[in-house]
């Protein structure tokens, strides 16, 4: 019973994902692809940039 509840709850949770989360997650990836060699500072303010959009609701 406790194994069913604890695989219950985890599925829970992996399927309430976050939409902004995987909002910036995909352009972070595809920025990361396109931008292979930038550095840590480029990195951050795309990042910031990808959450503003996001939160904001612009995929």
């Amino acid at each position: 019973m406790t194994k069913f509840l604890l695989l219950s709850v985890l599925v829970f949770l992996t399927g309430c994902g976050d939409p902004v989360e995987e909002c910036v997650k995909k352009k972070q990836d595809s920025w990361r692809k396109s931008n292979p060699n930038a550095d840590y500072g480029k990195s951050t303010t795309a990042n910031e940039q990808f959450r503003k959009q996001c939160a904001s609701g612009g995929k």
